[in-house]
Order: C-alpha cells, then structure tokens, then sequence
C-alpha cells in the first residue's frame, strides 16, 4: 500500500502513541510559549527597574554635584578670606 493508505491500518497501541506523542508536543509547545511569555514580562521588569534605579541615581548624582561644587566655592572664599586677614591656611 501506499504511505497515506498504509497509516489507515496500523495497530491501535501504535495509533495511541502517535496521539498521545502529538498531545505531548502541544503541550511542550504550550508550556514553552508561556515560559516564553512570563520571562519577557520579567526582563521587562528587570529593565524597568534597572531604568528606575538609573534615572534615581542620576538625579541624586546631580544633587551631589551641586552641594559639592557648592561646598568647594565656600572653602575657596574661606581661604582667601583667611589669607587676607593675615592667617596661615593648611587645607
């Protein structure tokens, strides 16, 4: 026989295989577009917390900045000021 006809009579175990085989594989199938889809919303996660935490550290960088920058302008004038007024300065 030909192989379409053939397949018609094959054994019942046989047949209950191949089913069962094709339900085995739809499930994987399954089971892997969903892992697949729960860990892209998890890398998403990850990205916007790694995207949260950037843009808050960043802004505190930039506060740092201001109050150090602001800090070395005073330090600056305190020494000449104390230079002016006759004092050794050390730092």
């Amino acid at each position: 026989m030909e192989a379409p006809m053939s397949e018609w009579f094959q054994s019942l175990p046989r047949a209950l295989d191949a089913v069962a085989f094709a339900a085995k594989v739809q499930k994987n199938d399954l089971f892997v577009s969903q892992l697949r889809d729960e860990l892209s919303i998890y890398l998403q996660f990850q990205q916007d917390s790694l995207a949260s935490q950037l843009r808050y550290y960043r802004s505190r960088h930039q506060q740092f900045r201001q109050v150090i920058d602001r800090l070395k302008r005073e330090v600056s004038e305190l020494k000449k000021y104390l230079l002016g007024k006759g004092f050794s300065v050390w730092f």
